[in-house]
């Protein structure tokens, strides 16, 4: 009997500190209102990139679209595969992704490359050869 009393108390000491272990983790916990389907932003930092030249690497990515809810704070996002990274981020990693305020579907058709005159650059090539030798 005495050997019941002593584990219920233990018990009831460890469940109080696990309560405040969980306050104290969870006022770092930032709220999210982040859904299968939303697009977000993907920050990364250069030690998780792999590659000589990743420092030359994008920091940031998007938007992706969330695939999958994977926990409380973590998510599965459609990225990229040259960056070579597991597709489930933590939630610190992402920041919502919000629509451009200016319609810049002008600016971009102004944007896309015309066709190249792929003869001129030939001959540009040839004459520069030519010319070092």
């Amino acid at each position: 009997m005495e050997v019941i009393k002593i584990l219920g108390y233990h018990h009831h000491i460890f469940d109080r500190e696990n309560t405040k272990y969980k306050q104290h983790h969870d006022q770092h916990r930032l709220p999210h209102k982040f859904q299968v389907g939303n697009k977000v932003w993907l920050h990364l930092q250069k030690e998780c990139l792999i590659g000589s030249q990743r420092k030359l690497f994008l920091l940031r990515y998007g938007p992706c679209t969330i695939t999958k809810v994977v926990g409380d704070n973590s998510f599965d996002l459609n990225i990229p595969s040259f960056l070579g990274l597991h597709p489930v981020f933590n939630l610190n990693w992402l920041r919502p992704y919000i629509l451009p305020l200016l319609d810049t579907s002008d600016i971009i058709e102004k944007m896309t490359p015309t066709d190249i005159n792929t003869s001129y650059i030939e001959q540009k090539i040839i004459h520069r050869i030519i010319k070092h030798r």
